[in-house]
């Protein structure tokens, strides 16, 4: 009796462990699946997406991904494997060489030609999707997050994103973005920069810089801070303010 009971518990063992060794080897398949329902569940589509899960499953290296959705993230890229670090279950690091994103084309019309810049910058109605994205829960629970090099794209439009780093602090999140090239869409000459921005967010958005804006052979620098408050999601209220900085380079009098 004794040893047919050793030898089913030797049987059941050597179940488990069997199965233990597929679910090993497969830890790369069942990862994949998990995050492709997940992201299917916010109504992206991948084309392709492999993972990499290490032997103690707490680094997932994220080989390829290029998945599509019909909301405002049209399609996610990523040019350059990445990497997530755990502590238990819980994501504690996270490093994107680089991220391309393509947003969908806006919906609200142009401002006509000859309002002035401005009106184009209509700050008020800008604003508004960029706090409700990065007060969204999901943003808000990131761990530590550094992207070496976003581009951002919209219809014919791009902003390049450099040295991005995310850091939760005890009330919300801290952005710092050492440089930031925008669409040369509204200046006649080179795109405008960003350098040396932060954005702290909690109850209210505080974003500030120094915005470089090359005309002819000038360059033109001004120190801003913008401030804004929502409630659920609508605008409380927006501050703004531009410094002048300085003006750099000189104009060649014939030329006048």
């Amino acid at each position: 009796m004794r040893e047919a009971i050793r030898k089913r518990l030797l049987v059941i063992f050597g179940l488990l462990l069997l199965l233990g060794l597929v679910a090993f080897g497969a830890r790369n398949r069942i990862a994949e699946s998990i995050v492709r329902s997940r992201l299917s569940a916010r109504g992206f589509t991948c084309a392709a997406l492999t993972l990499e899960l290490n032997a103690t499953f707490q680094q997932v290296r994220i080989v390829e991904l290029s998945c599509g959705s019909p909301g405002v993230i049209a399609q996610l890229d990523l040019p350059q494997p990445a990497v997530i670090d755990f502590e238990g279950f819980r994501a504690a690091q996270m490093d994107f060489p680089a991220v391309r994103l393509v947003l969908e084309a806006a919906r609200t019309r142009r401002a006509e030609a000859g309002s002035g810049m401005l009106s184009r910058l209509d700050m008020r109605r800008r604003i508004v999707p960029l706090l409700r994205a990065l007060r969204a829960p999901s943003i808000q629970a990131l761990p530590p997050l550094n992207i070496e090099r976003l581009v951002l794209v919209r219809a014919d439009r791009e902003i390049l994103v450099e040295g991005l780093s995310l850091q939760p602090t005890e009330t919300g999140q801290r952005i710092t973005i050492p440089y930031v090239r925008l669409d040369s869409g509204l200046w006649a000459s080179a795109p405008p920069e960003i350098l040396d921005a932060t954005a702290e967010i909690d109850d209210e958005v505080t974003f500030r810089g120094n915005l470089v804006a090359p005309v002819g052979p000038l360059r033109l620098s001004w120190s801003f801070v913008v401030s804004a408050a929502m409630t659920d999601s609508e605008l409380a209220d927006i501050h703004y303010e531009f410094t002048p900085n300085h003006l750099e380079g000189t104009v060649d009098p014939s030329a006048l």
